[in-house]
């Protein structure tokens, strides 16, 4: 998990992806999946990638 998150990651940040004020929608069913996805997604408050801050939305 740790190589593909540092894979991505490196993706995200070479073509910058994701800037400062960016909104991305993530959908968690419960899933394993899902849960894949959040941990993949909890990874980037730690690296260069602007600090997501997490809304829950109803």
């Amino acid at each position: 998990m740790q190589r593909l998150i540092g894979l991505v990651r490196r993706c995200v940040e070479d073509y910058r992806m994701i800037e400062s004020g960016d909104k991305i929608g993530v959908g968690v069913s419960g899933g394993k999946d899902s849960l894949a996805l959040l941990v993949f997604w909890q990874s980037f408050g730690n690296s260069t990638v602007p600090a997501l801050n997490w809304k829950r939305l109803p």
